[in-house]
């Protein structure tokens, strides 16, 4: 991602406030106490257009000192950073929480316990230049620029209307603020009479061209449009369908170069259609980013990404469409993008260029490990047994594992766990996509932070434990549910016996990164118990810091969730937000009381922070199966996520290795049955 620039000279800030106001227009600058917000022809720019980053200390609580004091975000918008804030704690920018707010609210209830300083910043695309009126009320000082230039001084309790000239392109608008408390913020506005405006809290990515070598062509007949376009635009489908759903086969070509770098296509003949489809892939969804696309080529022709028309518009004289789609609107991973030309000459040369902040991969066919149709039925297990309970446990592998995402920890995956013709856990399903993230079944496990995130460049590795490594992105932090491009997966060695069953993974990893890993599942002899035991040796030269929790993917009896289904837990249970819609807290029970169970996750407190024995029961009412969830570790955080299909305890855990040091924890999971019914 490029960095955005915006110098301003703090020192000789408030020199230039007294000459600007001597230099500017009566009507360029006005500060007065108004009701009515924003002023007549005035447009709001709303809680969408804005990204903020803060706080950042105000040494002593000084407002003056802090807000003459140069903090980085005062020299460089970089989105791709994070700071150390307020009392250390590190800040990066984010977009505004409500979209839609008119007052940008620079912190939430909660979050200031002193003052701190805080930037917001807009940008605003003009399609020419010319002077733009800007209005901004205030409950806190703060100051403004547009494009590098100092324009006012806000006070708390004002209206500051003044003039700025705006460029063709994209224009900065960067406020800095000091806030004393939570709510605190500002309200801005527009000249409603500039036509053409557009804003976004992101200053957009450069646009590059999809390279050639990433284009493949099929031609159509008339006969045979309808066909290939339904096979074409499925959502959610990736890859060159060999034939149409009718049985047509589609004989793929590569697209060639022309000498001035376009992409040639051709048509056999003036009543084919031509269909043109290569693929991209996003790591990651940025909040409110606009992606950017712009097609040269014949009037007739259309595009499409994921199976959805970007409607976009035509210059004639460029032979130019334009379209823009937000973040929101694509998928993360890979996505099948599809130029349809229905007319034209028999060979056109077509551009198509898009955002790219650096880290979108662009490809004709999708590598093997990526590919979402390969080896989904055909993965290997083996089934464990003590005599009174089993698992069927699927075996890591790589290349045809049941679970190849970048989200759980690929080893450790029950899809079936029985006793006595009970069931505890959602099985594996019929049918499956062994690549989606999210998809899995079992007490899976997953490490919720990467690691070596921080001290890696975008598109320098970092890892994701338990799985394997990732390329870095453009985002200053790692998101657990994104789609990250992968560098290397790491392999796991598996030993089986009768009652358990051993995966070990070692991993080398850049930078002075590496650990051993090993994980036991184990039936207990002559007992309904599984254990999972974990063993973890930092081999590398840099502390490590991670969080483990198992998902822990319950369903009794393959029952859907209803009424009365109670968590009975070791301590009195303390709920973060309101549940009252879903259920209660009953001594130390959690009681679903609703009568129809919609997804939602819980978060708890109320443990003792050192306590090794936290343990919860899950029961039922007329469901002869439960479960008990424990451990000898300290738990970190605890939640329940519950949906229609299935109920999650998930207990997290923290571990902290120095170099060449051992951490040792166990999960145990208790498997009634008979005497819970009904209860």
């Amino acid at each position: 991602m490029p960095v955005f620039k915006g110098s301003i000279n703090i020192v000789a800030m408030f020199a230039f406030v007294l000459a600007l106001s001597a230099q500017l227009p009566a009507q360029d600058a006005k500060t007065a106490a108004t009701e009515k917000f924003p002023p007549a022809g005035h447009n709001l720019i709303i809680g969408k257009s804005w990204s903020l980053i803060g706080p950042f200390t105000a040494e002593d609580g000084d407002v003056s000192e802090a807000m003459l004091k140069e903090y980085p975000p005062d020299k460089v918008r970089d989105f791709c950073t994070r700071y150390p804030g307020e009392d250390g704690k590190m800040v990066f920018w984010s977009g505004c929480q409500e979209p839609n707010a008119r007052k940008i609210v620079l912190a939430s209830k909660g979050r200031i316990e002193k003052p701190g300083v805080f930037f917001a910043v807009s940008y605003i695309e003009s399609p020419s230049s010319g002077k733009a009126s800007f209005a901004f009320q205030s409950d806190v000082m703060a100051k403004v620029w547009v494009n590098g230039s100092y324009y006012a001084d806000l006070r708390p309790g004002d209206t500051n209307i003044f003039s700025a000239g705006l460029k063709p392109g994209i224009n900065e608008l960067l406020v800095k603020c000091i806030a004393e408390k939570a709510g605190s913020g500002f309200t801005a506005a527009i000249d409603g009479a500039v036509k053409g405006l557009t804003f976004t809290g992101y200053s957009p990515w450069p646009i590059t061209p999809v390279p050639v070598s990433a284009w493949r062509m099929v031609n159509a007949a008339s006969g045979d449009v309808d066909a290939i376009r339904t096979a074409l635009l499925k959502k959610d489908e990736v890859g060159l369908p060999p034939q149409t759903q009718e049985g047509k086969k589609l004989t793929w070509s590569e697209a060639k170069s022309a000498s001035n770098g376009l992409t040639v296509a051709s048509r056999h003949s003036p009543e084919n259609t031509l269909f043109l489809v290569a693929h991209v892939f996003f790591p990651m969804k940025f909040h409110a980013q606009e992606y950017r696309f712009k097609l040269s080529g014949p009037k007739g022709a259309a595009f499409h990404i994921d199976g959805r028309k970007l409607n976009a518009s035509y210059d004639e004289l460029t032979k130019t469409f334009t379209a823009k789609g937000f973040s929101s609107e694509m998928r993360a991973g890979l996505n099948r993008m599809v130029v349809e030309i229905q007319s034209g000459a028999d060979e056109m040369e077509i551009r198509l260029m898009m955002s790219n902040p650096g880290d979108v991969k662009f490809m004709a066919d999708i590598p093997p490990e990526m590919d979402p149709k390969v080896h989904v039925g055909d993965w290997p297990s083996t089934v464990i047994t003590n005599g009174i309970v089993s698992a069927k446990v699927a075996i890591p592998d790589l290349e045809r594992g049941y679970y190849r995402g970048n989200r759980f920890e690929q080893a450790g995956i029950i899809t079936k766990l029985e006793r006595d013709g009970h069931t505890f856990f959602l099985d594996a399903p019929d049918v499956h996509s062994p690549l989606n993230s999210s998809e899995c079944c079992g007490p899976c496990e997953e490490w919720f932070d990467a690691i070596a995130y921080d001290d890696a460049k975008p598109g320098e590795a970092f890892i994701k434990m338990g799985v394997g490594l990732y390329e870095k992105t453009y985002s200053p932090n790692h998101l657990w549910y994104c789609t990250y491009w992968p560098i290397k997966m790491f392999p796991w060695t598996t030993k089986i016996e009768k009652d358990r069953i051993e995966f070990v993974q070692e991993a080398e990893c850049p930078r002075g990164w590496g650990y051993r890993y090993v994980k036991r599942l184990i039936l207990v002899p002559g007992k309904p118990v599984l254990l999972i035991e974990h063993s973890l040796t930092n081999t590398g030269k840099r502390r490590i810091d991670a969080e483990q929790y198992a998902h822990n993917f319950m369903s009794l009896d393959r029952k859907p969730v209803e009424k009365g289904l109670t968590i009975a837990f070791t301590f009195p249970p303390k709920t973060v937000a309101d549940i009252s819609k879903i259920g209660i807290i009953d001594g130390n029970r959690l009681v679903i009381t609703a009568d129809k169970v919609e997804t939602k996750f819980v978060q708890l407190e109320g443990w003792a922070p050192d306590a090794r024995d936290v343990a919860a029961t899950i029961t039922m009412p007329g469901v002869a199966a439960g479960i008990r969830i424990g451990g000898d570790f300290t738990v970190s955080k605890l939640g329940v996520f519950l949906s229609p299909g299935q109920i999650s305890c998930e207990p997290f855990t923290k571990v902290s290795l120095e170099p060449g040091a051992t951490a040792t924890w166990t999960r145990s999971y208790g498997l009634l049955i008979d005497d819970l019914a009904g209860k």
